[in-house]
């Protein structure tokens, strides 16, 4: 869902963490990984897990919360995240 559709609901951290979610979602379907863009993806994922903390720190209990930090990590050894997702589409939503 629209996060501008969702915003009156939401207070000031919870649409940080969807915001800083977003950005990660970019990266993690993008087709493509280039070296120059490993720092700016880093702190993204960074940020995102920072946000967390502060604002939804009942998410830290999830695994894939965790594994967004070695997002970038991973890309960068086996390349976009779709060449290496052992995930089927929505098979653990």
């Amino acid at each position: 869902m629209a996060l501008f559709i969702m915003a009156p609901f939401l207070n000031d951290g919870q649409k940080q963490v969807l915001l800083t979610l977003s950005k990660v979602f970019q990266i993690a379907y993008c087709e493509f990984y280039a070296m120059s863009l490993y720092e700016e993806w880093s702190k993204i994922c960074v940020a995102f897990f920072e946000a967390i903390k502060m604002h939804m720190p009942e998410l830290l209990q999830k695994q894939k919360t965790h594994l967004i930090l070695h997002l970038v990590d991973c890309m960068r050894e086996l390349g976009p995240s779709s060449a290496f997702s052992a995930e089927r589409f929505e098979s653990c939503s």
